[in-house]
């Protein structure tokens, strides 16, 4: 069995993809009777290994994981608050939208428009996404600020290959300050599409 965060990553995303999700739980899964995170999860859980479709290594990583134990408090004691209406969110991150969250007065005033201009032509042309946001999880972030911010730190910190530009990394470090937290900062970063 391969380490815990490995394996709860792979869960993560058997668990988000809505398409596989409904058919494996099918029809009668009823997610608002459970009144508690832990409980849900636990539910979730015991519903999947129910299933004769579920995958060999994900029945494995969750008979691991429930073997081990669901939390039932801290996080996992808060309500769940689902209302009985499924329905299924996709979310689309909008890096142009994230962008905003640049304070471009202040930037222009501290002479680094170049800076962003040279970042921005490396997401354009460089960025391969599938090896320079290994590890990075974009959805634990909600607002402009927060998702500029965690990316673009994530991005300097990169010791990958292919390289990220020396000058980019150090006109990533110069443009930090000037993300906003508040205001258009503090907007979304995603558009959401509902299905019902």
């Amino acid at each position: 069995m391969r380490p815990p965060r490995y394996q709860i990553g792979i869960l993560r995303d058997f668990l988000n993809d809505t398409l596989v999700m409904a058919e494996i739980l099918g029809p009668d899964f009823r997610a608002e009777i459970y009144s508690s995170r832990g409980e849900f999860l636990q539910g979730l859980l015991d519903q999947c290994l129910q299933s004769p479709k579920l995958p060999g290594q994900i029945r494995e990583i969750i008979q691991y994981i429930t073997y081990r134990g669901i939390p039932t408090n801290g996080l996992a004691s808060t309500p769940t608050n689902f209302s009985g209406v499924l329905r299924s969110e996709k979310r689309h991150l909008d890096l142009n939208s994230a962008f905003q969250a640049l304070d471009m007065k202040r930037v222009n005033d501290a002479n680094l428009v170049h800076a962003v201009n040279d970042v921005k032509s490396w997401f354009a042309r460089d960025l391969q996404s599938k090896v320079h946001l290994i590890g990075f999880d974009v959805f634990k972030y909600n607002t402009r600020g927060e998702v500029l911010r965690s990316l673009l730190e994530h991005l300097e910190s990169f010791n990958g290959q292919p390289e990220i530009p020396q000058e980019t990394k150090e006109n990533i470090r110069s443009i930090l300050p000037f993300i906003m937290t508040t205001g258009i900062g503090n907007d979304s970063a995603f558009s959401v599409d509902t299905a019902y």
